[in-house]
């Protein structure tokens, strides 16, 4: 789990993107944001819930690692004031 806060410039308006929260068999991955004030905060955890992947089921762990790593790579559209983001 890891939280990183950002303090917006006066004025301007910080668009995240969607929450995630998804648990199965391989574990559970979640991101939330939470804005106070100028603050907003990005919180995401990844958390792995088995030490061995057996071959059939491959394809279902590269798509729970394409979500973890969704969950740490999408933006955070910051709309500055009288300005270009």
């Amino acid at each position: 789990t890891y939280q990183v806060t950002y303090l917006l410039p006066e004025g301007a308006s910080a668009v995240p993107p969607a929450p995630i929260r998804e648990e199965g068999p391989f574990g559970k991955v979640s991101r939330s944001f939470a804005r106070e004030g100028r603050s907003l905060a990005a919180t995401v955890t990844i958390e792995l819930t088995v030490r061995r992947v057996e071959v059939a089921d491959y394809k279902a762990f590269k798509a729970f690692c394409q979500l973890a790593e969704r969950a740490t790579q999408d933006r955070i559209r910051i709309d500055l004031k009288g300005g270009q983001p």
